[in-house]
């Protein structure tokens, strides 16, 4: 049976691009989601109840308005969900309803039409008796993939997904290190090499750390001594025809960056060879760090302020969805077959200048060697800019703690009540690698005072 969602999170859907959801067989759904299509697993469960896996998606953007929110707001309710229904048949000609609800609070979540078909042939009375059968049968029965499923699968395995072709093999991975509430990675710029320690921050996009001759710029707290652009036969400042993101001010180009903490640089664009690798002075002789070299624009500080000052690491990184970040230069150079990256951080509760490692980044790829679990996906629904997703719920954990583990069988969670489309509103959630603080809509913040 086909249904046609009328309301998602009590907001009417878009006319012109509707959602569509599909029933087939025992333990599937596909459908459209407005501008792209999806299919998933289905496991049934009692009573009125039935738990649907990951979405397999396709990945079309589309430019109107509202309807990548709209996208995201789907599958944030569906993929990896426990839903709550409810079947009401609405009599006579009327088109019957389907409801999902909050399995905790049975809030109404999404409302859905009967689309009739083919399908639908047989009386008033045994319309529904399908989809109900099918909805609160045992979950005895083994998995099956709809035959929507296996197109998505085979869809995505044929790469249909894939920036540049090949296979996820050329990539690097490097350790990053703990530092004060952040965590940073080692580059090596220059010829020859100069270690540089920058924090890898997704939300920025500019790399900038001190040169020779910054003004009180920390040099005593970093890790390295600030990097010398006579001692690389490689350097260059841009000049003032050259500029990107700076203006011309004394034949350099100038600028600068103020984060939201207050901390803040200025810097005169500039290029030189750079690669991603460990501390280590052996990293420098590495043939597989020479294949990954490039050239890559960067700021060459010359002052600071705030905790650039005083942090552990030299600069910092920006890892953003800009061209200006470093995986996209080397994915542009032909250094990656594919513009991606991943990093995986712990926590250490000590620093040292001499490194402690606390995670891995991996760029161009996947490295699945460091996963100790199965990586649990959430979808970016920005195009550019900052890495955004949409948050469908906020829990608060009783008593505090430092962890989304539960300490004992007993351990309560409160849900914050939130209206979705204002907490998403505006520039979204994004997730930032480069802070330490977290912040939330202000509509949330009652249940926390």
């Amino acid at each position: 049976p086909s249904f046609e969602s009328s309301a998602l999170y009590l907001k009417p859907v878009l006319n012109d691009f509707p959602i569509i959801l599909i029933f087939s067989g025992t333990n599937s759904i596909s459908g459209h989601s407005g501008c792209n299509g999806y299919g998933g697993e289905v496991t049934p469960m009692e009573p009125s109840k039935f738990h649907v896996g990951m979405l397999l998606m396709t990945l079309m953007y589309c430019m109107e308005d509202g309807v990548m929110a709209q996208e995201g707001a789907y599958s944030s309710l569906l993929s990896e969900a426990t839903i709550l229904y409810e079947l009401i048949d609405m009599g006579g000609d009327a088109l019957d309803e389907l409801i999902f609800k909050d399995p905790l609070t049975a809030k109404v979540l999404a409302r859905f039409n009967r689309i009739s078909d083919s399908n639908d042939a047989g009386t008033d009375g045994d319309k529904y008796e399908d989809t109900d059968r099918t909805l609160r049968r045992s979950t005895a029965r083994s998995v099956r993939h709809s035959e929507m499923s296996k197109n998505f699968e085979r869809y995505l395995s044929e790469g249909s997904v894939q920036k540049n072709g090949g296979m996820f093999n050329s990539y690097q991975t490097s350790p990053i290190f703990q530092g004060y509430g952040t965590h940073y990675a080692t580059i090596w710029v220059g010829t020859p090499p100069q270690r540089k320690t920058v924090i890898v921050d997704t939300g920025s996009h500019f790399t900038a750390f001190p040169c020779k001759g910054c003004l009180d710029c920390g040099e005593e707290h970093h890790t390295d001594k600030y990097f010398d652009p006579d001692a690389s036969s490689t350097f260059r400042a841009l000049t003032c025809g050259e500029c990107h993101d700076a203006k011309c001010l004394g034949k350099r180009c100038i600028f600068s960056q103020v984060y939201t903490e207050g901390s803040s640089w200025h810097a005169y664009e500039s290029v030189d060879r750079v690669f991603l690798s460990g501390r280590e002075l052996s990293a420098v002789m590495d043939p597989i760090n020479a294949a990954f070299t490039s050239d890559f624009l960067f700021g060459c500080q010359t002052k600071e302020t705030g905790l650039f000052v005083t942090q552990l690491a030299d600069g910092i990184m920006g890892m953003s969805a800009h061209p200006s970040t470093l995986p996209r230069a080397m994915y542009d150079k032909g250094k990656l077959e594919h513009n991606m990256f991943s990093m995986c951080f712990k926590r250490e509760l000590h620093v040292s200048k001499q490194g402690v490692v606390a995670g891995f980044i991996t760029i161009g790829g996947i490295d699945s060697r460091v996963d100790l679990t199965p990586m649990v996906y959430a979808r970016n629904v920005a195009k550019s800019g900052w890495f955004t997703v949409f948050v469908k719920g906020v829990y608060v954990r009783a008593n505090g703690g430092q962890s989304v583990r539960p300490d004992h069988r007993n351990q309560k969670l409160q849900r914050v009540t939130v209206d979705l489309f204002e907490f998403n509103s505006g520039k979204g959630v994004i997730v930032d690698s480069g802070t330490t603080d977290t912040y939330l809509h202000k509509s949330v913040a009652e249940p926390f005072d």
